[in-house]
């Protein structure tokens, strides 16, 4: 049978108006929405990069020209890439603010990475002479690059591991989203040089800065010598759980200590 209902009295509400969705039926596609802009904001950053894949990582009103060629994955290099500073920036700031290196004494770096914190360390230290320890591989051309590109052509890179007596070593993990926390460890037979400091010759070093993964005790007990002789300033991410250690260990040659910004640690000898 047929509706014999006029159309001006029959109620067509519960057929047209679909329901009103609940807030948390909509949260799941929100954050898929953000998400995606999200990844739409890095594709379109990457692309701005052009193919020679060079960052500009602003640091105290100069630009660090940073060579990111695994921003793709690496989640260092894209964080670089996207907010195109150094999250170091206000410690190395401190440092020059200080004024405790005089200029002419060498920079050494443990853990190179892809060099935007040795360009930003030399500006505000201005060593006479630079030596970068990197033993990944993968890395050892970008870090040369953007050395190049900010002027420290004369920079020595070295690809050795920093140790304490020189073992042999051999890759522990590394994982290619974060590069930089990529672990080495001692090995018979393993396939990557390793030295320590004191065995090479650096010269006069005012500045030591340990930045890589893990515990960085055993490469300050293979510079004992170099930190007797040369008093440098040391400065040290606290990635390790060795700070304790590390806090006994250079307190006995004569080193305070204090934090600089929320990554490092900074170690002055007293009265040097």
């Amino acid at each position: 049978m047929t509706d014999q209902t006029p159309p001006g009295d029959r109620d067509d509400t519960a057929q047209s108006v679909p329901p009103v969705p609940e807030v948390s039926d909509l949260a799941p596609i929100l954050s898929e929405m953000r998400s995606t802009l999200r990844d739409l904001a890095v594709s379109a950053r990457i692309m701005a990069l052009g193919s020679e894949r060079i960052a500009p990582v602003f640091f105290r009103d100069s630009i660090i020209h940073t060579h990111v060629p695994f921003v793709d994955f690496d989640e260092g290099q894209r964080k670089l890439a996207m907010t195109a500073r150094h999250d170091d920036e206000l410690s190395f700031f401190q440092l020059a603010e200080h004024d405790i290196v005089p200029p002419g004494r060498s920079l050494v770096v443990v853990g190179g990475y892809l060099g935007a914190s040795t360009v930003a360390l030399a500006r505000v230290t201005a060593p006479g002479a630079v030596h970068v320890f990197e033993p990944q591989g993968c890395l050892q051309a970008p870090l040369r690059r953007t050395l190049e590109l900010n002027g420290l052509q004369e920079a020595v890179v070295h690809p050795d591991v920093v140790t304490e007596d020189g073992a042999a070593m051999t890759l522990g993990t590394q994982k290619p989203l974060r590069l930089a926390e990529t672990v080495f460890v001692a090995r018979d037979g393993g396939g990557y040089p390793a030295t320590s400091l004191d065995a090479r010759d650096l010269g006069d070093v005012g500045v030591l800065h340990l930045c890589f993964n893990g515990t960085k005790i055993p490469a300050l007990r293979g510079a004992r010598e170099t930190i007797a002789r040369c008093s440098p300033v040391i400065l040290c991410d606290k990635s390790g759980r060795d700070l304790g250690e590390i806090a006994a260990f250079l307190g006995e040659l004569g080193y305070a200590h204090q934090a600089v910004g929320p990554r490092l640690f900074l170690y002055v000898r007293e009265g040097a």
